[in-house]
């Protein structure tokens, strides 16, 4: 239900109609994002809209990380969709193409099959980030499927410049606004963010515009994952 209600776009299976190639990205085992639960509502409405199994294409988005097993792609989307659905992984060292520069001054190079796609899906988990705030959103494009010197100005040279990054920290943080400006270039037609549990259960989930659906559930999330902290404690007590 949460799915069917997008955020900022139409429906995906009316954003899927006529469309001929689609590309659904997905993250490694370094996210615990439980993708198997997503994926099928994706496909049963890419079905609605007339698409093809053999026009689906299943890309790993995981930026400079090592490349997936297909057992550890059974894992992530599920077994039967992993065997019956192409499936890629992206290098972030060849296979790119740029696409423009964004205000930050970073080369955004993005993984070709994914741009040449007809309709493109991001799947993402929501997390916590040490600098980007929160994992997920606009992160599926950069780092994701970017290249390998398009990450590194991201993460490094952006990160060195700017003190506004930092864990729960979007609206203001320059090097997240670099990346959605990145997203925004590779012109994702249709994204879902999914919060879970410590046992992998989903517990919120919003479709929709990549940037705004995300923006919308991390709202939620900085009332779940934050734990209030308490302040001149005498005495704190710690365990593991």
């Amino acid at each position: 239900e949460g799915m069917s209600k997008p955020i900022g776009t139409a429906p995906l299976r009316e954003l899927a109609a006529g469309k001929k190639t689609v590309v659904i990205t997905f993250d490694d085992l370094t996210r615990a994002t439980p993708t198997y639960e997503m994926v099928p509502w994706v496909l049963d409405q890419l079905r609605e809209a007339g698409i093809q199994d053999e026009d689906i294409l299943f890309l790993g988005s995981f930026a400079t990380h090592r490349p997936m097993t297909h057992a550890e792609v059974e894992y992530k989307i599920g077994k039967d969709v992993a065997n019956r659905y192409a499936w890629l992984n992206h290098s972030c060292f060849y296979g790119c193409k740029e696409i423009g520069t964004t205000t930050g001054k970073t080369n955004v190079m993005v993984n070709q099959t994914f741009l040449g796609a007809d309709l493109k899906i991001t799947l993402s988990g929501i997390k916590v980030h040490y600098d980007a705030g929160y994992g997920g959103g606009a992160k599926a494009v950069l780092p994701g499927v970017s290249h390998i010197e398009t990450v590194e100005h991201n993460h490094n040279v952006i990160l060195r410049q700017t003190k506004t990054s930092g864990p729960v920290r979007i609206f203001k943080n320059e090097m997240r606004l670099d990346i959605i400006e990145a997203a925004r270039m590779a012109k994702v037609d249709f994204s879902v963010q999914l919060m879970y549990d410590h046992k992998l259960r989903p517990i919120q989930v919003r479709s929709g515009d990549i940037v705004e659906a995300h923006h919308n559930i991390v709202r939620v999330a900085a009332k779940t994952y934050c734990t209030p902290t308490a302040k001149d404690a005498d005495i704190v007590i710690s365990y593991a």
